[in-house]
């Protein structure tokens, strides 16, 4: 019953955590599906999205552009500095809490500021953000001019992604917000103004998700699983405690077997600590047939409790140390139905009466008390009868000694499938020869 607890509790928790799992994708999904249609915004050439608009432009103040000399250039290069100022305007209702902007470069420049963030600068096949306000010129790997100034040379092709800085209050965007940034860039004087027309903003806004039905969802069954998860670690804790007092009961049932099986040794005094070693065998046989744990535990207490009838045959007829008479002989046979009535209403081990009567059946029909044969003999019965006959002639008795090992598993194989199942024997013969049962 609680393997049973165990693997509904399992299930339903493997079904929720399915659940959890399949609506985190369809999210993952429909997220993936808003960055697409609204959250990569791209303008080129002048258009723009109603959502988030980007416009780049020289600032065209006194002092916002100049022209300067190319240090070392044989030709005297003249170039124009410009400074951009580019803004962003925002109309949507949720905040935007981070965002980079790309830069697609369209004709020959040089790079030379920009704040307050950071410039993430890609040159041809190489790459480096850079805070290009404090930046040591040693420590830049990109190819640069040799100028009092830094001047990063960029070509048609290359482009640079800004990265906006939290500590100057550059991000987050607040709802139907605005934020300026701005950079210098230098450009040869046949085309003193490049245009910027290709731009990339990358924007996550913070609850764009929030109010979907999907992320609800997500995070009810993830509440669910949560509870099922602490439910499932409540009843695996009861579970142990359980199954440690079963152990404790399993253990006392036990000793109980063994001092009943032990009376019933100790009235017949030449088969002493019988019933434990057919016991022992009966639940190797048992195992060798594919039984579970709690099944061979059963024919253990079967095996314990086989011979219990024998507590109501007469000593002198249990010790004789002669041959027994037919009569005796008919006497001590009733020992399995006297062990079967003893037995019956025991409910702790429900085979035990079965097995106490049925031990001595034979597999051909000519055993007692009631002559069933092959399949109609009970299982439990088939093996005990294997293990019972074994431990006989292993052991001495008062009219015998013990027999020896090729005897004993000569008889095995000579009375297979006459006296015995030959599939009890097949087991058995099995763990002889892979050393369980020692003969």
């Amino acid at each position: 019953m609680k393997n049973r607890s165990y693997k509904i509790i399992t299930a339903i928790f493997s079904f929720l955590l399915i659940l959890f799992i399949l609506a985190a994708l369809i999210v993952v999904v429909e997220v993936g599906s808003t960055q697409k249609n609204g959250i990569t915004i791209v303008q080129k050439d002048g258009n723009t999205d109603s959502r988030v608009q980007v416009e780049i432009k020289p600032r065209g103040g006194v002092g916002d552009s100049w022209e300067k000399l190319l240090v070392n250039d044989p030709n005297e290069k003249k170039i124009n500095g410009i400074t951009y100022s580019c803004n962003i305007n925002s109309e949507m209702e949720d905040e935007i809490p981070d965002w980079t902007l790309r830069i697609d470069i369209e004709q020959e420049v040089w790079l030379n500021n920009a704040w307050c963030g950071t410039m993430e600068v890609h040159q041809g096949n190489n790459e480096q953000e850079l805070d290009l306000r404090s930046v040591n010129p040693s420590k830049i790997v990109l190819d640069k001019l040799d100028d009092p100034d830094i001047l990063i040379p960029l070509e048609p092709g290359d482009y640079v992604i800004y990265h906006p800085s939290q500590k100057e209050y550059e991000m987050p965007i607040a709802p139907n917000g605005f934020k300026e940034i701005g950079f210098i860039f230098y450009s040869n004087q046949e085309d003193p103004i490049p245009a910027f027309s290709s731009v990339t903003l990358k924007c996550n806004p913070s609850s764009a998700y929030a109010n979907k039905a999907s992320v609800q969802v997500l995070i009810g069954l993830g509440i669910i699983w949560a509870i099922s998860a602490i439910a499932l670690v409540v009843f695996i804790i009861q579970m142990r405690r359980s199954e440690k007092m079963l152990r404790t009961q399993q253990e006392l049932v036990e000793q109980t077997m063994q001092t009943i099986s032990s009376f019933v040794d100790a009235k017949d005094e030449y088969t002493a600590g019988h019933s434990n070693r057919v016991a022992s065998v009966a639940r190797i046989i048992a195992r060798r047939l594919g039984y579970g744990a709690e099944e061979q535990r059963q024919v253990y207490y079967c095996g314990l409790l086989h011979d219990s009838g024998k507590v109501g045959i007469p000593d002198g007829i249990l010790n004789k140390p002669g041959k027994l008479t037919d009569d005796e002989f008919s006497i001590i046979k009733t020992h399995s139905v006297i062990g079967y009535q003893m037995l019956e209403k025991l409910s702790l081990v429900s085979m035990a009466a079965t097995a106490a009567r049925n031990h001595h059946e034979r597999w051909d029909g000519a055993g007692y008390p009631d002559g069933l044969a092959a399949e109609e003999i009970p299982e439990v019965a088939r093996i005990l009868c294997v293990a019972d006959a074994f431990d006989a002639m292993s052991s001495t008795r008062v009219y015998r000694q013990a027999m020896d090992r090729e005897y004993i598993l000569g008889q095995f194989e000579t009375y297979r499938g006459s006296q015995f199942d030959p599939r009890m024997v097949d087991a058995f013969l099995e763990a002889v020869s892979d050393g369980e049962i020692v003969v």
